[in-house]
């Protein structure tokens, strides 16, 4: 099935790129922020060029690999949509300073309103770097909270704790127990609060009928874990970048 676009995801932990048939993506590239480099980037671009797309489309909250992104389209001849808060394609807001608010929650709730159709009110849940939890009321972003993630929850207490080498990925996510030492009374800590305050936020901004949708790189692991039903929606960003881009485009943002 041949790609008829594709998005460019710049995260907070990696590089995404997913060539769309439709709304079926046909291949996918995950290239950490660690390994990401000029060569690594020029490689996947040429392969974009070599393919003659349509529509090549980026958005991003790392302005470094940002910048790298479009000098090296730049160096191969590549034209780049640039997808920030003035696009259209984006979900009216009542966000206060939007211009300083992370595309990649913009694009994730465009999706979610997609995906989910809910009657009223959507919560669309992000886990990555930090977890953050945004309300759509009726087709409208209203805004949000952002609260650590996983890597960040535990890199925050283990100088402190004097552990080293905290990694979320050590969570036995499945079997909870009180901790017998620093290490598992930290990993317990994470295990039950993460979804608590997850849970408590969204019962704070949202009806109790409201849906709730998940994604990001935790995402799958947390919505196991809310006592509120969510769904598991892998890629959401990206998504939100080919909605976005499918609805119109300014040319004023090209790169």
């Amino acid at each position: 099935m041949a790609a008829e676009m594709a998005a460019i995801d710049c995260g907070n932990s990696c590089l995404k790129i997913a060539e769309f048939n439709t709304q079926i993506i046909v291949r996918s590239t995950v290239i950490t922020n660690n390994q990401l480099s000029e060569i690594v980037l020029q490689a996947e671009l040429s392969r974009l060029k070599a393919a003659e797309l349509p529509e090549i489309c980026l958005a991003s909250v790392v302005p470094g690999n940002t910048e790298l992104v479009k000098a090296v389209a730049k160096k191969l001849g590549l034209a780049l949509k640039i997808v920030d808060f003035r696009h259209s394609g984006l979900l009216p807001h009542r966000l206060s300073a939007p211009e300083s608010t992370g595309i990649d929650r913009l694009l994730a709730a465009r999706a979610g309103w997609e995906a989910a159709k809910p009657t009223n009110q959507l919560v669309v849940i992000q886990a990555g770097t930090a977890v953050t939890v945004d309300l759509v009321e009726r087709g409208v972003l209203l805004g949000g909270a952002i609260i650590p993630g996983p890597r960040m929850w535990l890199d925050s207490l283990a100088g402190a704790a004097q552990i080293p080498g905290f990694s979320p990925d050590d969570c036995d996510w499945e079997n909870w127990k009180i901790g017998g030492n620093t290490r598992e009374a930290v990993m317990a800590g994470l295990q039950t609060g993460l979804p608590a305050a997850v849970e408590a936020l969204v019962e704070r901004m949202a009806k109790p009928e409201a849906m709730v949708v998940v994604t990001g790189g935790w995402g799958q692991i947390l919505a196991n874990h809310l006592k509120r039903k969510a769904v598991w929606q892998e890629n959401l960003v990206l998504h939100g970048i080919r909605l976005a881009c499918k609805s119109g485009y300014d040319p004023d943002l090209m790169a």
